[in-house]
């Protein structure tokens, strides 16, 4: 009798996801640099460079940043790079993911 099939384990299925990160702000921007760097404009002193895993496939349009990934890997990627500037609650300016949504507080309003 052949008891191999006994002793393996099941493996876990990779899923893959895709996820668009959205600019809101003046002069934002994404450029692709050469091979994996993805530059990061924010208006800042300095601009925010990165590199993209070799797992990941990217898609990189002016305000528009297009991942293709395995879930896992692609979600915490994803939240280091929101960390770099969140979503102002007033104003709306700063990185968003397309699929969560989003509500700017309102303002004051006059009394008349």
């Amino acid at each position: 009798m052949f008891y191999a099939t006994k002793f393996l384990k099941p493996r876990k299925l990779i899923t893959y996801g895709y996820s668009q990160i959205i600019l809101f702000g003046l002069n934002y921007s994404f450029t692709r640099r050469r091979g994996r760097k993805i530059v990061l404009n924010l208006q800042y002193a300095y601009n925010f460079g990165f590199r993209l895993p070799r797992s990941f496939i990217a898609r990189v349009y002016k305000r528009r940043f297009v991942l293709f990934a395995e879930k896992l890997l692609l979600l915490r990627f994803i939240n280091e790079l929101v960390e770099t500037r969140k979503p102002n609650i007033y104003t709306g300016k700063g990185l968003r993911l397309r699929s969560l949504p989003y509500r700017v507080k309102p303002g004051k309003v006059r009394r008349r």
